[in-house]
């Protein structure tokens, strides 16, 4: 009878999950730094880049626990995906609060002064409604820039802040994936050890918090795959 070898691959994979980080932080030299903090949006990263090829990591959002956690880039994929996310709802409120502010106030302009009252008063709260909303839609519109790993194609890096943020740290970027590229030197030549180094080292960033439930099964289903 033919053994299951996806089974077993599966089992030998999750038997040997251990921490791959390759030097220990204190050990390594600090070749870049990028923080980006924005209290508006409660949103906290901070990433230390190491001359040992691991990104240091000290995240924090809304409604979340801050994490610290590092990655190992030899097992990162050194093309960054972008995503905005704009918020279009609050958009649309403020440009119809905007429009509802000027009707009324047009209006007013046209009354005489004992029947200003009303439209002056409407046309003020949709102005103030307004402002509030634009600062909603500058809140919640956000652009992420993620690394994602090689094979399991999860994101192990993710830095959110407003549109522009990632061009803001444009010079460290470029450097993150510059040492990504030389990291990958490094990188077991042989596809099943470097498959299963992925696999450790989803197993690692899963225990320590920095990829969900979700994102590790989906992450170790591609790597599985791949055998």
């Amino acid at each position: 009878m033919r053994p299951n070898l996806g089974r077993a691959e599966h089992i030998s994979l999750a038997a040997e999950a251990v921490d791959v980080a390759p030097v220990r932080a204190t050990q390594a030299k600090v070749l870049a730094t990028f923080v980006l903090d924005n209290a508006f949006r409660g949103l906290h990263t901070s990433l230390s880049l190491l001359d040992t090829h691991v990104l240091q990591m000290d995240t924090r959002r809304p409604g979340e626990s801050r994490r610290r956690y590092s990655v190992d880039l030899r097992y990162v994929n050194a093309k960054p995906v972008r995503v905005r996310s704009i918020a279009w709802i609050w958009a649309i409120d403020t440009v119809a609060l905007l429009i509802l502010a000027a009707v009324k106030f047009w209006r007013a302009s046209t009354l005489d002064s004992a029947d200003v009252l009303g439209p002056l008063s409407i046309g003020a709260g949709a102005a103030i409604a307004a402002c509030m909303a634009a600062a909603w839609f500058v809140r919640s519109t956000t652009e992420s820039l993620s690394f994602i790993s090689t094979t399991g194609a999860v994101p192990l890096v993710e830095v959110t802040g407003g549109i522009g943020s990632a061009k803001a740290g444009k010079k460290f970027f470029v450097q993150l994936i510059k040492t990504i590229m030389a990291a990958k030197m490094l990188a077991p030549a042989n596809k099943h050890q470097y498959l299963r180094d992925e696999m450790r080292e989803h197993h690692r960033l899963h225990e320590a918090g920095a990829l969900s439930d979700r994102l590790y099964e989906l992450g170790k289903a591609r790597v599985l795959e791949a055998f």
